[in-house]
């Protein structure tokens, strides 16, 4: 697995030297999650077949059996190798909704095997200015239809992150630098 692509690279030998002569086929099965049934990905012929790319989906957490078949149809005992995301969420603490199409939303850079968020904005007093449960976010900088002043927001979010073990939470919290009005009008 390699976070960087969105596919699991898998290559094996699938008996010791010696006992190869009577294995025909190796099976490959799948689960996304460890609480999920195993499922069949593929039959290979043996020994022309020895790797196999996988692309899961959105995610590339899961786990995987291998196991050998010889010609009476007798299946070796499996092996079993898991592979857990890296999941990224990172937010920038400072935006400009000025309307220049820069930087105009409140947005995650980068991001990857997130399942969703909960996330709020609020001024200095604690008042609830913005939430969403979308990952990609996307705040404008208003409340109530006005672009907010210039200013120091603060933020509660809850990401909701694709692992092995199923969604996992984590919490982040920080501020944002809002800079808008004064910056649309030049000063």
């Amino acid at each position: 697995m390699n976070c960087d692509s969105l596919f699991s690279r898998l290559s094996w030998t699938a008996v010791p030297a010696g006992c190869d002569e009577d294995v025909v086929k190796v099976k490959v099965f799948f689960r996304p999650a460890q609480a999920e049934d195993f499922v069949l990905l593929n039959e290979f012929s043996y020994p022309a077949d020895s790797i196999m790319l996988h692309e899961p989906g959105e995610s590339l957490a899961g786990c995987y059996r291998i196991i050998a078949v010889d010609s009476f149809m007798n299946e070796s005992a499996y092996t079993e190798l898991c592979a857990d995301n890296c999941p990224v969420y990172e937010l920038p603490n400072t935006f400009s909704p000025n309307g220049d199409g820069v930087n105009d939303f409140f947005r995650p850079f980068p991001y990857a095997f997130i399942e969703s968020v909960e996330f709020s904005v609020y001024n200095r007093w604690g008042n609830l200015l913005y939430e969403t449960t979308d990952a990609m976010i996307k705040w404008d900088g208003t409340w109530q239809g006005q672009l907010l002043p210039d200013g120091v927001y603060y933020y509660i979010c809850t990401v909701n992150e694709i692992r092995l073990e199923g969604i996992v939470k984590r919490k982040l919290k920080g501020t944002i630098q809002l800079f808008g009005i004064s910056s649309k009008s030049g000063n």
